[in-house]
Formats: C-alpha cells, structure tokens, sequence
C-alpha cells in the first residue's frame, strides 16, 4: 500500500524505513540504499524531521543519525507519515464524504481542480490491484466491498490511536448501543479480536452501506423495532437502522465464515478441501510445537481457532506502511535467531507454499508471543514502581509483558493491564501510574512516563525502562 505515496512521500518513507532500520548512516551508504540522489536527501531528511516530531534525524560529522523520543515509536513514525499524505487524506475525505465534486476537494486542500484529478488518476493505477477504484465522474469508491472495508478498516486502525480521532462521539454510542444489542455476537467477538477493532469495522461498514445500499438479509433483528435505538442511529448516521445494516455489519458472522470452538471450524472446514487443508495444517504445526517439553502454549483451542478466524477473513493487506507482524519478527531473527529459525522451518514444510506471506507472518506473530519463556534473555532484573501496560488490538501481547514483567522484576513491582477505549479515559487512568508501556504512539501524561514500543520490549527498551525507574526513585528519595 506504501506505493500510494506520492514520489516525494515514497522517498521519505524509504529513508525513515531505513533509518529505523540502522538509527545511523552516512549520506552516500544511504543514497546508495533507498536510491534517492544525494543532492535530494537533505531536502527529504529537513521535511521527515517536520514530518516526525518530536523524533528527528540529525547530521553530524559523521553522516546521520536518528534521534527517538520515549513517547514515539515505529509506528508513531509511520502514523506521521499518513498524516502528512496528501493521497491518503484525499481518500479517506473520498470514503467519508462521498459525493463530493472536484471543486469541493480542490478548495478543501487548496489545489487546483487539475491537481485533484491528476492525483486520482495515479491512485487509480494502484487501487486496481486492490479491487478498488475512484469514478471520477460520481467522486465515489468503487470495486469489491470486502477489499474497500479491509482497505479502511487497516487505515484508520494505523492512522490513528482513538476511535474519536475520527469516529463522531453520537456514531460512537450508536456502535456502541448496536454491538451491545446484538444478543451474544459481542461477547463471541472479543473472544479472538479487541472489541475496538470491531468497531472500526462496524463504523466502515455503516459507511460503506451509505454507498451501496446493501439488500442481502440472513436473519432479521428485533433490535430495528426498538425507538430508542432507531432515533439514535438516525440521529448519529442520518438514516434508519434495517435488517438490511446489521446483516452487511455482521455478515461475517452470519454466512459462517467465523468459528467459535474447534467443533465449529470441524464442520465448516468439512464443506471446503481448502479450510480442511488449513485447519489440518494448523493443528499439526501447534502440536508439533507442543511435543517440545520445553515449550508451553496455553489454550491450545484457542490458539487454532483464533488463526483459522484471521486465514479465512484476511483477502487483503491488513497493513498500510507499518506492519506490525514482520517487525515483530524481524527482531526475533536477530536476537532469537535459534528459535525462529526451528519455528518458521516447521511452517514451511507443513504448510509449503499454500498460505501468503502476510498471513504466514501474522500466523508466526501469534504463535510466537504465545511461546512461554521465549524472550527470557532480554529481560534484566531491576526494581520497578507502579506500571500500567496499554497495547492496541493486542491483548495477548499485553498479557505475555504482563506476565514476563512478574516473572523477570519481582521486587514490589505493581502491574496492571488497562484499555484505551478513549483516550480521556486513559488519561484519568494514568493518573495511578508512574510508568506506561504502550504500543499507542504520541501518549504523554504530566505524572506517567511513557515507554512506547513496537511489539515485545526489545533490550534497548528494557534499559529505557530501567533508566525511567531509576529517575523516578531517585526524584522519590529527594522529596
């Protein structure tokens, strides 16, 4: 998806992709790399540190280097980057707005009329590998619904840290009043995704059903006779709820491509050679990992069904510029290079070539921060206060630092796990820390400090957080 990006954006992209890569480099090594001339990199270095504050790169004698901030992390840095997109701005004022004429855009960003159709016309050359298109003549989205709600659903989840960031505060309730209503769905949902995910979804899909008007009907819902409800939906999206809403919302969930127990995947993967082949797959790769004495995955159903959930709904990229999963795992090649190496050769040889590369990685992300003890060397022992841990759509990432954290700094160290359904909440929360781990970029408090990191701790972060504690206890002991 990065190559939505203007040139000049690309450009930017590159050299911040490799900078986080390196942190230092000379200029002539670094053009040599992303390909970008060396009379251009200055230029690109000046807007990315506009780009990327409070992050910035700076130049020395040396060559460059990159600069981090506690609060800011990988994905903070690429979170800037589709702020500052102009593609990515117009897309997302295309998909919110629909309707909308070329002069109504070329006065909203200040262009001209030929400024916005140029700029569509590239976006188009791109979107068609996705499936998506934007009619020039209607200024709307076109192309398969399941590839423009994915496409959204990965853009407003990495563009942006709260749902209010970008959902209105009466669409909010109306979800929030929807997926509470809707018998055992939510309950069965946050079972294998956060529920704030599914909101997202739910918000483009209401979106989306603004657009095409969706007709299909599996089951019908007593909740659309309920006034209450109907006046607040009416109120936050400016048309009624139908059947017709909730079954496009929920459709996922209605048409059997969701499990909910090992049984249940039993028998859908009874009706397609290839869900068969997957769920086999699955099953053999997690007991073969079982089989090792040392390694201890808890809920082994779980595990199976929550891949099997992801394999099965995942028809597109799930990332735009920052993907979690690989970085994930790209660390782990460096300072677990035994262990991911013996892991990624099992999945090789038993799924071959049947699954993608972003599903494979998104199935190794899971496995491997389910895999007990499998970062014990990166912890240090130190003495901690109180710490609260924050991770976006990431619940199982929270629990194995939960846990870890325990195990590794148990010396009256106080440690809770919280939610950041918006973030006014958080804020008040904060307010019992002294200390956040976070994977929510840009998070500062005026008593808690904030230790933003990409996935698992990585050593670096572990001494950070050390030199956080160590500050705290020594401004404690001068009171």
């Amino acid at each position: 998806m990065r190559r939505l990006l203007s040139t000049k954006d690309l450009r930017a992209y590159s050299v911040l992709t490799y900078m986080l890569d390196n942190n230092e480099s000379t200029l002539s090594n670094l053009s040599d790399t992303t390909g970008i001339p060396l009379r251009s990199l200055q230029s690109i270095i000046n807007r990315l540190n506009e780009i990327i504050a409070p992050g910035s790169i700076i130049t020395h004698a040396n060559g460059i280097s990159l600069h981090d901030e506690p609060e800011t992390s990988k994905r903070f840095y690429y979170q800037k980057i589709l702020t500052y997109s102009f593609e990515f701005q117009l897309l997302e004022s295309i998909f919110l707005q629909p309707d909308q004429s070329v002069a109504n855009l070329a006065e909203a960003f200040f262009v001209s009329d030929a400024t916005i159709r140029r700029t569509i016309h590239t976006l188009n050359k791109e979107l068609k590998f996705h499936d998506i298109a934007i009619d020039l003549g209607t200024m709307t989205l076109q192309g398969s619904e399941r590839s423009i709600s994915l496409f959204f659903v990965a853009y407003f989840s990495e563009r942006y840290s709260f749902l209010e960031d970008f959902i209105d505060p009466l669409q909010i309730t109306a979800i929030n009043t929807l997926t509470k209503n809707m018998g055992d769905v939510e309950l069965k949902l946050t079972t294998t995704q956060d529920i704030n995910h599914l909101k997202i979804w739910l918000f483009v899909r209401i979106t989306l059903s603004q657009l095409i008007h969706p007709k299909q009907i599996y089951q019908a819902f007593e909740i659309i006779e309920n006034e209450a409800i109907q006046t607040q939906f009416q109120m936050a999206f400016n048309m009624p709820l139908s059947d017709e809403i909730i079954n496009f919302c929920f459709e996922f969930l209605l048409i059997n491509r969701f499990s909910f127990s090992l049984e249940q995947a039993s028998l859908q993967a009874a009706e397609s050679a290839e869900d068969a082949r997957l769920l086999k797959n699955l099953e053999t790769l997690i007991d073969v990992i079982l089989s090792n004495d040392k390694v201890s995955i808890k809920n082994r159903e779980y595990m199976i069904i929550n891949i099997f959930n992801i394999v099965r709904m995942t028809y597109s990229p799930t990332f735009i510029l920052y993907d979690r999963n690989l970085d994930f795992l790209e660390h782990l090649k460096k300072t677990e290079a035994k262990i991911y190496t013996q892991v990624d050769a099992m999945f090789d040889e038993i799924f071959e070539d049947s699954l993608s590369l972003e599903q494979k990685h998104e199935i190794l992300y899971i496995i491997l921060s389910h895999w007990s003890g499998l970062l014990d060397s990166l912890h240090q022992q130190i003495t901690t206060v109180n710490v609260a841990i924050c991770v976006d759509r990431d619940y199982e990432l929270a629990t194995l630092i939960y846990k870890d954290i325990l195990s590794s700094f148990p010396y009256g160290i106080v440690v809770e796990t919280i939610d950041a359904f918006s973030k006014n909440q958080l804020m008040n929360d904060l307010n019992r820390y002294q200390i956040l781990i976070t994977t929510i970029p840009g998070i500062t408090h005026t008593t808690c400090k904030t230790l933003c990191i990409n996935g698992y701790p990585s050593y670096q972060d572990w001494v950070f957080f050390q030199e956080i504690v160590t500050y705290i206890r020594s401004s404690v002991t001068h009171l």
